[in-house]
């Protein structure tokens, strides 16, 4: 069975987003981050962050275990009682439990590419704070739900997808983060024309990430 890989891309900032792709060619899904409150006193909405990844976590091989043996401890019972009732009733759920683990194996994210936070130029205490604090909610609910991952400095990912530029000397930080989030967004448009990404400079940063992560398990780059 060829097995589809699904990868995930996530912007941890307030702003940020989770895009899902499929063999680096298919955008899946693409959730903006979803905060409680308003303005500065706004906080991470960890249930729905958590709704996000949950889908593609895959199931611990101990439950597979546990519900397989149980039937097929049935099955020896009806075979052994010539209860055909029993022993075809366990074979039933066995062809169940197989092909929920297929389907399982098969939606289960690969890897999952999170942009590591690190404080910047000009930025204030509790910006940083407010940052740091989204990397880490999104690094407990990957690891929560058994989601392999990687934190990746975002000039590794941006070299590698070819959005990375130095600014000219003399460019405000306006004009150059204007330059960036224009840069991205063209680039994750490029690649998935058509797709609900806009000017939202996070939305194209999950995108471009969850190909990378694609382009990275596959040993592209």
């Amino acid at each position: 069975m060829s097995r589809n890989i699904i990868t995930i891309g996530i912007d941890p900032g307030k702003t940020g987003a989770l895009a899902v792709v499929l063999n680096g060619r298919t955008l899946v899904q693409l959730h903006r981050t979803t905060t409680m409150g308003v303005g500065r006193a706004a906080s991470y909405d960890h249930c729905t962050m958590n709704s996000a990844v949950a889908p593609f976590a895959p199931i611990p091989p101990h439950q597979w275990e546990e519900d397989i043996d149980a039937q097929l401890v049935r099955l020896e019972q009806g075979n052994a009682m010539k209860d055909e009732a029993l022993f075809y009733e366990a074979v039933a759920q066995l062809k169940v439990l197989y092909n929920r683990r297929q389907s399982t194996i098969k939606d289960a994210c690969a890897l999952a590419i999170l942009e590591t936070q690190m404080a910047r130029h000009g930025e204030g205490p509790s910006h940083i704070l407010t940052n740091g604090k989204g990397w880490g909610i999104w690094i407990g609910l990957l690891a929560a739900n058994g989601v392999p991952f990687e934190s990746v400095k975002p000039r590794a990912w941006q070299t590698a997808m070819g959005v990375f530029a130095t600014n000219a000397k003399g460019t405000s930080p306006e004009k150059a983060a204007r330059d960036k989030k224009a840069r991205h967004c063209s680039a994750a448009l490029k690649l998935f024309p058509g797709a609900m990404i806009g000017t939202h400079h996070g939305s194209a940063d999950a995108v471009l990430m969850a190909v990378y992560g694609y382009r990275r398990y596959v040993g592209e780059v």
